[in-house]
């Protein structure tokens, strides 16, 4: 199970206060629509940011998350997917339901987090 005190997060965020972080964090943490890999992707996608980045945006292959996080390619593109459909990210990743080709999982993506997350749906 997942729980706050296991995570590594960076939270030197200039536009935002610590409070307000830790309150992004919790909101994911406790949201009841997200499984444990989803929140733990958006957490570790979180903790990875830079701390100089304020639209929290990143770029990153499905291998390269996929090595990171030790869950295959596949299970990557499923989770950031249903990230994207829940309002936790907005990504240029494409909408396929079929086996990932490996350009696919070799494409940067760009993925940009959204603080707070939109959790509209699990209120």
């Amino acid at each position: 199970m997942l729980d706050a005190s296991s995570l590594p997060v960076t939270c030197a965020v200039k536009q935002r206060s610590l409070i307000q972080c830790f309150a992004c964090l919790k909101e994911i943490i406790n949201h009841a629509h997200l499984t444990e890999d989803e929140k733990y992707l958006w957490l570790w996608l979180f903790a990875n940011q830079s701390a100089s980045n304020p639209p929290f945006s990143c770029s990153y292959s499905y291998e390269q998350i996929s090595t990171a996080v030790h869950k295959s390619s596949q299970k990557i593109h499923r989770v950031l997917t249903r990230l994207r459909t829940m309002g936790g990210l907005i990504a240029n990743i494409p909408v396929h339901y079929g086996k990932l080709t490996k350009e696919m999982m070799q494409t940067e993506y760009n993925i940009m987090l959204t603080l707070p997350p939109n959790t509209a749906s699990s209120r």
